[in-house]
């Protein structure tokens, strides 16, 4: 019995070739949006569910995507990857994608993750504890705003809680008031600056003497057990101050000042006369325009259209005055 030859097998029968990596990763992006309808825009890939390949956020950027992130996990973890050659420290990594994502970023929560060797399942811890309760509605804008009020200078944290300006604050120093102290101080200082505006430098130094003593009795005043003694110690301190600086009580009302008022008042006077303001009338026509208009345009009209024959009192000719 003749055998039969093999030979090749026809086209129609040939493998299909093996698809490369990219023309893979070109058919997952291909999918049909109606079963694969979340779409990650880093890569492109679409994926049937969110909760599988999609971490949560509670930041409202995310608020239209169903809470989810819209960059796959997959993308994230090579985004981790690439943070963690640069940085090479996953605290860092973590601090690059909160800053990224909008998450709020909390020291307290790293600390609880220390243990977590991967940083990807850190990550994804972070994101986790970072949504209980205490972090909700959170974001990083949160975290700025933290860290901003945190790092003010003390200083910068009177001027904001007293609205006293930054050359007050140093005259009393930083960090021995309250704010309500350094409202107390800068009163009592300007009212006695008041009272002696041409002191001298060491009168300033009793001033600011004075104000913390000052300071001292209304707190004496004030607390819940008050100090008669003390309270009445700082007082004749207070008094003893005072006079030793040579400082004065009143205001000074400078005589000159009220001098060059009347003056100014009777010049004025002379040119506006106080009259007007009593009779309105006495003023009325200053420069004479009412009586022109009067003479000159209105009693010619009146002849006119009336018929009558009414004279300037002043340039006519009278009956009597002619001649011939």
């Amino acid at each position: 019995m003749a055998t039969k030859k093999r030979g090749r097998p026809p086209a129609s029968a040939k493998k299909p070739p093996v698809m490369s990596d990219y023309e893979a990763e070109r058919e997952l992006v291909n999918l049909n949006p109606a079963t694969h309808p979340h779409k990650c825009i880093c890569c492109g890939k679409r994926y049937d569910s969110q909760e599988k390949n999609f971490c949560r956020s509670q930041s409202p950027l995310y608020k239209g995507n169903d809470g989810f992130f819209d960059i796959c996990n997959v993308c994230l973890e090579k985004l981790i990857e690439k943070y963690m050659l640069e940085l090479n420290d996953s605290d860092e990594v973590i601090k690059r994608m909160c800053l990224h994502l909008d998450i709020y970023l909390s020291e307290n929560i790293l600390n609880n993750i220390k243990d977590v060797k991967d940083v990807f399942t850190r990550f994804k811890s972070y994101l986790r504890l970072s949504c209980l309760i205490q972090h909700v509605g959170k974001t990083y804008d949160t975290y700025i705003d933290e860290n901003f009020n945190n790092n003010l200078s003390a200083k910068e944290n009177i001027i904001r809680e007293t609205g006293l300006s930054q050359l007050v604050i140093d005259r009393w120093g930083v960090g021995m008031y309250s704010s309500s102290d350094y409202i107390v101080l800068e009163d009592h200082y300007q009212m006695l600056k008041k009272q002696n505006p041409n002191c001298t430098n060491n009168q300033e130094i009793f001033i600011k003497d004075l104000c913390t003593t000052k300071l001292l009795q209304i707190k004496s005043m004030t607390n819940s057990s008050v100090n008669v003694d003390e309270y009445i110690k700082l007082t004749n301190s207070y008094q003893k101050l005072f006079e030793q600086a040579g400082l004065k009580a009143i205001e000074e009302v400078d005589d000159s000042k009220n001098d060059t008022l009347g003056i100014t008042l009777a010049v004025i006077g002379r040119y506006t006369p106080e009259e007007y303001y009593k009779d309105k009338k006495l003023y009325k026509d200053f420069d004479g325009i009412g009586e022109e208009i009067k003479r000159f345009m209105l009693r010619p009209l009146k002849n006119l259209q009336f018929g009558t024959k009414d004279r300037d009192e002043e340039f006519c000719i009278k009956d009597g005055d002619r001649s011939g």
